[in-house]
């Protein structure tokens, strides 16, 4: 019986979502401090807080690539919030901090 071209297709599949799973996991400390940033990245306040401040630099030292789940909208998702995800990429703005590498999410 001949193998369906399929089957290697699958597993490799079942791979990626598994090697996917450990990365959100990891970040989900990294960026549990984004709490903090929650009133900002809503859109009810003005600016970032310092201690909104301060998470995000600690998300962003941590892994920066981490923040990809903020910019294609999974931590809003994973949270429950309802993210803006405009305002929440200007947290670096706000807090006069080094952005995150955003353009490069889709090639990690």
């Amino acid at each position: 019986m001949a193998s369906s071209p399929r089957l290697p297709l699958f597993f490799l599949l079942l791979a990626a979502l598994a090697a996917a799973a450990p990365a959100q996991e990891y970040c989900r400390d990294s960026l549990a401090g984004l709490t903090d940033c929650r009133s900002f990245m809503i859109g009810s306040a003005p600016a970032a807080s310092a201690a909104c401040c301060a998470a995000y630099s600690a998300a962003f030292n941590a892994d920066p690539f981490c923040l990809c789940y903020v910019a294609d909208g999974t931590y809003g998702r994973a949270t429950g919030y309802d993210v803006d995800v405009t305002r929440a990429l200007q947290i670096p703005e706000s807090c006069g901090q080094a952005a995150p590498p955003v353009e490069l999410c889709n090639s990690k």
